[in-house]
């Protein structure tokens, strides 16, 4: 009676997995298609992590010098979140669920505060340049020494 009652579960089971197949019209090629497509997506994650992992170590290697060179680290450092934001939504089927996970109702503010930060981070040490840094209001006082 025991097995009786898994046996027809697990029929009931692939019953369900080959009527949600015919169904959806899907094949055997769209199948493998599929698999292909999600080792690729984590091919695509993994490296896009690597990257990003890179660009967070060598941000971190300006840390010592934060206050000579803070654009060095702030560029670095944004472009490693960026990039790993970029790798996150190669986990999600597509970018535009995880654009719309992102900006859902009750995290729409923080998403909206983080990306806008991460973009003037961006902006401005890269667009408007190295010299606008700690010490660029006190040359003068370097001169004297």
């Amino acid at each position: 009676m025991w097995k009786s009652d898994s046996t027809k579960e697990q029929t009931g089971f692939l019953s369900n997995i080959a009527t949600s197949i015919k169904n959806k019209g899907a094949s055997g090629i769209n199948v493998i298609s599929s698999a292909a497509e999600r080792t690729s997506r984590l091919k695509n994650f993994f490296i896009l992590g690597a990257i990003s992992a890179l660009l967070f170590v060598f941000s971190l290697s300006f840390l010592p010098m934060i206050l000579v060179f803070p654009q060095k680290f702030a560029l670095l450092f944004s472009l490693g979140s960026l990039v790993m934001q970029v790798a996150m939504s190669y986990l999600k089927s597509n970018v535009w669920e995880y654009i719309q996970a992102l900006f859902s109702k009750e995290n729409a503010v923080v998403s909206g505060l983080y990306f806008g930060s991460m973009f003037f981070t961006i902006y401005a040490a890269g667009v408007l340049g190295w010299g606008y840094g700690f010490f660029r209001d006190f040359k003068g006082f370097f001169k004297v020494f």
